[in-house]
């Protein structure tokens, strides 16, 4: 416009981040959904469970992601961990709670620790636990597993032990390499090395407690009648304590005192 005063606004993708319902696999429904960070611009919402945040300009971002079927999820990064998510799409799983829907004879764990304590477990007596392709030693930040095609595993968390189960950790898959389709990006570094033959990967379930102290674990995928699970607190592992659940019910676990608390 003649005499006018043009104006350049300029846009730039910050964050994207994608929201996944955590026991079917699946993209969350936004209409579940209400996905925000502290003091920045509301997201836009696309298909497929994405959600594009623009124009961030923070040191410290505080995600929150809600809705009536899944536990309530807060995320903090840094700029560090900001930028590991430059170029790619940060993948958040949601846990269910107790309104999910979930199928009848699903096994489910209803158990208590700690008010708002996050608690950790994984199938000890899984058949086939996840591999890695190749020997890794402590601080390396990628490394490759053997898995089915169809299991997705950006995002989740895995315990890795050696077959003495001398040495074990927690590592939380990042992001796919491109090039590689097996090979993953860690959040972490690796504290210990580990060998190709010998090391195993459990998958880890995750849940968080309320004010009381309730939390509610789906635990789908079990075989066979029983299974042994090791449960315990987040950052408290060497404290884990061990629970025989039955398929198909609902089971009860408190960790409260075996837990140390």
């Amino acid at each position: 416009m003649a005499g006018g005063i043009r104006e350049r606004v300029s846009v730039w993708v910050s964050l994207v981040l994608a929201a996944v319902d955590d026991f079917s696999g699946r993209p969350a429904e936004r209409s579940l959904l209400h996905v925000w960070m502290e003091g920045a611009p509301e997201p836009s919402a696309k298909e497929g469970g994405y959600y594009v945040f623009t124009n961030i300009h923070t040191s410290c971002a505080r995600i929150h992601l809600e809705g009536p079927v899944f536990q309530k999820k807060e995320i903090v990064l840094d700029e560090k961990q900001l930028a590991q998510y430059e170029g790619t799409v940060m993948k958040v799983r949601l846990l269910p709670n107790r309104s999910y829907p979930v199928p009848r004879g699903t096994t489910c764990v209803q158990g208590y620790a700690p008010a708002h304590a996050t608690v950790m477990a994984f199938d000890m007596t899984m058949e086939n636990p996840l591999r890695l392709l190749y020997a890794y030693e402590a601080g390396s930040g990628e490394i490759s597993i053997y898995h089915p095609e169809d299991m997705d595993l950006e995002g989740r968390v895995f315990c890795i032990q050696d077959k003495p189960e001398k040495k074990r950790e927690l590592l939380r898959i990042l992001s796919q390499s491109e090039a590689e389709k097996s090979r993953y990006r860690l959040a972490a570094p690796l504290s210990g090395s580990y060998k190709k033959i010998g090391t195993v990967l459990f998958p880890v379930l995750e849940a968080k407690a309320d004010k009381t102290g309730e939390f509610y674990m789906p635990a789908s995928g079990i075989r066979g009648e029983k299974a042994v699970f090791a449960f315990w607190l987040e950052g408290e592992e060497e404290r884990r304590i061990e629970a025989e659940l039955i398929s198909g019910r609902h089971n009860s676990v408190d960790i409260r005192k075996r837990a140390g608390k």
